[in-house]
């Protein structure tokens, strides 16, 4: 137990100053000194006494401490256990408080639980209300957001099984399969079986695939160099504004009317130069002098290359010389009338030219001219009179005639002669090679074969043109000559004439020849497509979208099958070149061809709702490029009826190069008008002082219904411009009205 606080110094007894006090009230006085101090034995027993009254009064306050702290201990022992009652109590009443909020929190969080699991479950449902009503939005009407691709064909490296030709993978016949692809189109599933064109002479090759300045002069005037030493000159109207450049665009080589090749005597007329294959009889120096002289533009020594590369390989000029030798050997007085036909033996190799002699069949055959030869068997040539010839578009020296640069060997062209391959287990449509066909053989690539055909630049454009040309006149021939097959006499033709013009002259109607309307292009076939039209248009009422899409020679497919040219070794600086879209009518066309083929697929799959039918016209614009029109008629529920449906679909503002870059790169590249206005009269839409497209259109705020019922779209003022390579600014009065889905996926 441990011991008391001591006592105060005011409290404890002074036991030496008592016994002295004691003493002296005792005795009278108080002691002043040792001489007066009381005795000893009396000191000694008041000390004792005092001694053991300390001792008691030593062991009362011990005991009194003992009782103290014993009941300091008490009280300490009954305030701690009051104290721990007050923090027990404590506690437990901040337990009960912690149990209290804890539940209060379990409650509220359960309650917050319970109000996201509401609020998620309500924004899942929004979403799958969004998700089922943007579902339901056709894919051209949704919110726009930048594809992660364009729309691609994949590679133009399929190939034909029976002939090579390269096709794109979407081109292959219905009825085939992926993995094992066939085509039809090239050579009728193998039914065409055509030998490849020769190998040309080493000078004209580096001409055609080098990048050196002299074989780009020549592609750039292939088609002077050819017409200056072809055999057979070109009847043609040519649109010369398009031909040389007036208007903005690629080159076209566009003409009028018909096409035919026109040859003259082997002798020029008194007071004329000589030309064409009246050059290849004279002395080599006087017709190079010649050419020169006709051509004073052209590269001189080109021209004496060109000369000798053609004099030593194309097998016509020396046949031409021998039948000018055999006509100078005729009797002056027969000279005049006297002719020679250039057949080709029957049975003889395709690449083998023969002049007929008199035992021959096809002979020299001296007289009047009036004999009945074949035309389409052979090249007529006169001595001096006669004039301008046509040649048979039928005759297989038509393409090499005239067209020497592509074909310098001679290599034959299209006859009515080229047999058919049979196929297995069944029978050709035709026992011969159509002209059609033929061309569609020979426009195709195959990588075994030479290429040079498809260099040729604007020669060849002019080759496809003639091509068609051709193609188009036996179709006539035919259509001519089986006026009965066509049963013509059911079209009531004199009627027609009386309906159409009014006081026409009956006598001056000529011969009756009718084009029904089986034949492309025809009045009556364009009649009937219009009848069919304004049928459709009829059973679906007034249609909703007028859509114009026009072939982009800057497309993937049409880029990455442009033949490259040869690096120039004097320039090893020099970028890799290709050819250009012009240069390759053929990989436009066909791409093109399949572009429409997957949009007409998308239209119909309801990317602008459920389609009621649709109408459309493809043609080539002035610049070449072929584009379509079309017309789409939408059902009930889909028909555009007010202006935030036309916002749902047509755009003609400038986009946002961030939130959408590959649209703003489109639409910035392809669907800006101008510039053009006051500003620039020699723009290509200029007529009269004015745009004939009444660009740039006026700011408008917000799209609206015009008095006419036609739309005019948004064009906010103060919005996006765009400034392109040349400086020129444009902003969104100066935008084509375009769909953001379609012009993403298909430009």
């Amino acid at each position: 137990m441990a011991a008391g606080p001591p006592a105060p110094m005011e409290g404890r007894v002074n036991w030496q100053e008592r016994l002295e006090y004691g003493f002296q009230k005792r005795h009278g006085g108080l002691l002043e000194d040792q001489n007066n101090a009381p005795p000893q034995q009396f000191i000694m027993g008041r000390r004792e006494t005092y001694a053991e009254e300390e001792r008691q009064h030593a062991a009362h306050q011990h005991n009194l401490r003992l009782q103290n702290d014993a009941q300091r201990q008490i009280d300490h022992d009954r305030e701690a256990l009051q104290h721990q009652a007050q923090q027990d109590e404590l506690q437990r009443q901040q337990q009960h408080q912690r149990d209290m909020e804890a539940l209060e929190h379990q409650n509220n969080v359960a309650q917050q639980q319970q109000m996201d699991q509401q609020a998620e479950a309500e924004r899942a449902q929004e979403a799958i209300n969004n998700n089922q009503a943007l579902a339901a939005l056709p894919k051209a009407c949704r919110p726009y957001h930048d594809p992660t691709q364009r729309f691609s064909m994949g590679p133009m490296s399929v190939e034909c099984p029976h002939c090579h030709a390269l096709h794109f993978k979407s081109k292959r016949l219905t009825n085939s399969s992926n993995i094992r692809p066939r085509f039809g189109i090239c050579c009728l599933q193998g039914q065409i079986q055509l030998p490849p064109f020769s190998e040309p002479p080493q000078l004209l090759r580096q001409l055609l695939t080098s990048s050196t300045p002299r074989a780009r002069n020549f592609r750039e005037r292939i088609r002077q160099y050819n017409c200056a030493f072809a055999f057979t000159s070109v009847a043609v109207k040519v649109d010369e504004a398009i031909l040389n450049g007036a208007r903005a665009g690629p080159y076209s080589f566009k003409i009028h009317g018909g096409l035919y090749h026109s040859m003259g005597t082997l002798h020029p007329q008194e007071g004329r130069r000589p030309s064409y294959a009246q050059l290849y009889i004279y002395d080599e120096q006087a017709a190079l002098a010649a050419r020169n002289i006709r051509n004073p533009n052209l590269n001189h020594a080109l021209m004496a290359d060109l000369q000798d590369m053609l004099i030593a390989n194309n097998p016509l000029v020396p046949l031409y010389k021998q039948a000018y030798q055999i006509m100078q050997e005729t009797p002056p007085e027969l000279q005049d009338n006297v002719r020679v036909s250039i057949v080709m033996q029957p049975g003889d190799d395709p690449r083998r030219y023969n002049l007929p002699t008199a035992n021959d069949v096809a002979a020299i055959i001296p007289g009047s001219g009036e004999e009945d030869v074949n035309e389409h068997r052979g090249i007529i040539l006169r001595h001096k009179n006669g004039g301008l010839k046509t040649i048979s578009h039928l005759n297989l020296l038509y393409s090499p005639l005239h067209y020497v640069m592509l074909f310098p060997k001679g290599d034959h062209g299209w006859h009515t002669k080229i047999d058919i391959v049979q196929p297995e287990g069944g029978s050709a449509r035709s026992k011969y090679v159509s002209q059609r066909c033929y061309y569609a053989f020979r426009l195709h690539p195959r990588p075994m074969e030479p290429s040079d055909l498809f260099r040729g630049g604007r020669l060849f454009q002019q080759y496809i043109v003639d091509a068609w040309a051709s193609i188009e006149q036996s179709e006539l021939n035919w259509v001519r000559h089986n006026q009965k097959t066509i049963r013509a006499d059911l079209y009531d033709g004199l009627r027609d004439a009386l309906r159409g013009v009014q006081g026409v002259d009956l006598g001056q109607m000529g011969k009756r020849i009718v084009l029904p309307a089986s034949h492309p292009g025809s009045a009556r076939h364009m009649y009937q497509l219009f009848q069919d039209s304004m049928a459709i248009a009829r059973h679906c009422g007034k249609p909703d979208i007028f859509l114009t899409m026009t072939a982009n020679p800057n497309w993937a497919e049409v880029q990455d099958n442009l033949l490259p040219y040869e690096p120039d070794d004097d320039d090893p600086d020099q970028r890799e070149k290709n050819q250009t879209a012009s240069d390759r009518p053929d990989i436009v066309a066909r791409v093109f061809a399949q572009k429409i083929k997957a949009m007409l697929k998308d239209i119909k799959d309801g990317v602008f709702g459920d389609v009621h039918g649709y109408v459309f016209t493809v043609e080539f614009q002035k610049r070449g490029l072929p584009h379509i029109h079309l017309l789409i008629f939408l059902r009930g529920p889909y028909k555009i009826r007010d202006a935030p449906h036309v916002d749902t679909i047509v755009s003609a503002q400038i986009p946002d190069p961030v939130a959408h870059p590959m649209l703003y790169e489109t639409i910035t590249k392809c669907m800006m008008h101008g510039p053009c206005g006051p500003a620039f009269p020699n723009a290509v839409c200029m007529v009269n002082g004015k745009c004939n497209k009444n660009f740039p259109k006026d700011f408008c705020p917000e799209t609206r219904f015009g008095e006419d019922g036609y739309p005019e779209y948004a064009r906010p003022e103060g919005g996006r411009t765009y400034k392109n390579a040349k400086g020129h600014t444009f902003d969104n009065r100066n935008v084509v009205p375009y769909n953001p889905f379609l012009s993403v996926r298909y430009i």
